[in-house]
């Protein structure tokens, strides 16, 4: 089968430790995607160097660091496909994530310019923590619905409908974005299946939870604002 017409938008800052892990599970889909985008967010570590390694990758550039939604959105602006999938650096595709997901856009119901794809999540320890930085994870916390950026697929049409990702937010962004989507009444698919994995490891387990429970309050009251206009002009 030949190549689908998707763009693979990976957000890189400081990645080096899992981006080759990571590139090589898109490059192992049983249908590959056309176009891999790595945008490398202002990294001084061999992030680019790794990703420039391959030929199937395109790396995009900032000087400095700007900032996940700012990282995404240049993905956004430079894709060459029209439809749209992200991957965190640090995270894993099992390999017929994409193909699944093609298959329930062809079918003759779906809106595909106006529907979304999520999968099932499995969260995983990283191999290289040390055995007391283990958490252990219930099966309700290792497989998850994923209704995250890193499943999603979809057609570059639902930006022009929803919006970019808000660059105000350093936490929350993909929450934000997915509350718009709602709101815009984009349809959603999930199939009931783990194909992404997403790596715990020593960085992302330690978030600051004041500041991110301070964004987070953000992105519910913008929500809540939004409603309320369009019920008041209605």
């Amino acid at each position: 089968m030949k190549a689908l017409p998707i763009t693979v938008i990976i957000p890189a800052h400081q990645a080096e430790k899992y981006l080759q892990e990571t590139i090589e599970s898109i490059l192992a889909q049983t249908t590959r995607p056309s176009e891999i985008l790595v945008v490398d967010d202002g990294s001084t570590d061999q992030t680019n160097q790794i990703a420039s390694s391959y030929t199937e990758v395109t790396v995009i550039t900032h000087p400095t660091n700007l900032g996940l939604s700012n990282t995404l959105n240049t993905g956004i602006a430079n894709a060459g496909q029209p439809w749209i999938a992200f991957l965190d650096a640090d995270d894993l595709w099992l390999e017929d994530k994409l193909r699944q997901q093609w298959t329930q856009l062809q079918a003759p119901s779906v809106d595909q310019e106006n529907t979304m794809v999520f999968t099932q999540i499995e969260q995983f320890m990283s191999p290289d923590l040390s055995p007391d930085q283990q958490l252990p994870l219930n099966e309700k916390h290792r497989i998850m619905k994923g209704i995250f950026k890193g499943t999603l697929l979809l057609h570059k049409k639902v930006f022009e409908k929803v919006g970019l990702f808000d660059p105000e937010l350093t936490i929350g962004d993909f929450v934000d974005w997915y509350a718009r989507s709602r709101e815009n009444h984009v349809a959603e698919i999930m199939i009931p299946e783990v194909l992404t994995r997403r790596r715990i490891h020593q960085t992302n387990m330690g978030r600051v939870l004041s500041n991110q429970n301070g964004q987070l309050a953000k992105v519910m009251l913008n929500s809540i604002k939004r409603r309320k206009q369009r019920a008041s002009a209605s």
